[in-house]
């Protein structure tokens, strides 16, 4: 059975998918759950975010909640929160930001270049056309993707993995967030994070949560392997276990 809906409707913001119970454990943290579902942590203090996904992507549901639980590691209380209908996550990801309460939400390399400069798009896409097998486009589309960042937006490193459905640019897993929320731990952990989602385990968790899979049993296996996180027991594992000391600095962004 999936998680249950609940209704609350900031500016654009439609709908609040059912949070997961704050993880405590390792580190010490408590929090409890307010009435509007964000969890807030009482050791840490720091600033609700609200993630934004498509509810009705399976994908945006998945990459949603994988940040959620690795920011929430970190002591950050998050809501995942879905957008109003019609809202696309990757290609409206700038207007979002923007223009409603959302903090953070998932997209992808092209598809924002695609939305933002539809003139670089073009010119990606002949300068693919001309060189089929230039090991280097994906990376020269992440950069026009950030290029397309306004100065209040950042991103990190791109995933090796790819989503938002097929296109004519590679479509590299990127979370786009505003700038300042975050504190330099938590952008190089969403950065390691970012790099080590693989296209088939995303395709894989994606897939079975389509089937029907509960979220949790969906996420369980990848999260312990790469974010030391028990998504069943609710228990935080030590963040510096899973870190990778060689993550960028700080993220992209401009």
């Amino acid at each position: 059975m999936r998680q249950q809906t609940t209704v609350r409707t900031p500016r654009r913001v439609a709908a609040l998918l059912a949070v997961p119970a704050v993880l405590a454990g390792a580190a010490g943290l408590t929090g409890c759950a307010s009435q509007d579902g964000v969890y807030a942590h009482a050791a840490t203090g720091k600033d609700a975010v609200a993630i934004g996904v498509d509810a009705t992507s399976p994908e945006q549901v998945v990459l949603g909640e994988i940040y959620s639980r690795v920011l929430q590691q970190l002591g950050r209380p998050t809501s995942v929160t879905a957008l109003d209908n019609g809202v696309n996550a990757g290609a409206d990801a700038l207007p979002v930001l923007q223009e409603t309460q959302v903090d953070f939400v998932v997209a992808c390399t092209g598809t924002l270049v695609e939305a933002n400069d539809p003139a670089a798009a073009a010119a990606l896409r002949k300068e693919h056309d001309a060189d089929p097998d230039d090991a280097g486009f994906s990376d020269r589309v992440y950069d026009a993707a950030v290029a397309t960042l306004p100065g209040n937006v950042q991103t990190v490193d791109p995933s090796p993995s790819q989503g938002c459905g097929a296109g004519d640019l590679p479509n590299n897993v990127i979370p786009v967030f505003r700038k300042g929320v975050f504190d330099r731990t938590e952008v190089n952990r969403l950065n390691f994070i970012t790099r080590v989602l693989a296209s088939s385990a995303l395709e894989k968790m994606t897939k079975e949560y389509t089937a029907g899979g509960e979220l949790t049993d969906v996420l369980a296996a990848w999260m312990i392997e790469y974010a030391h996180i028990d998504v069943h027991a609710g228990e935080l594992a030590d963040p510096a276990g899973a870190a990778d000391p060689d993550s960028a600095t700080g993220g992209s962004g401009k």
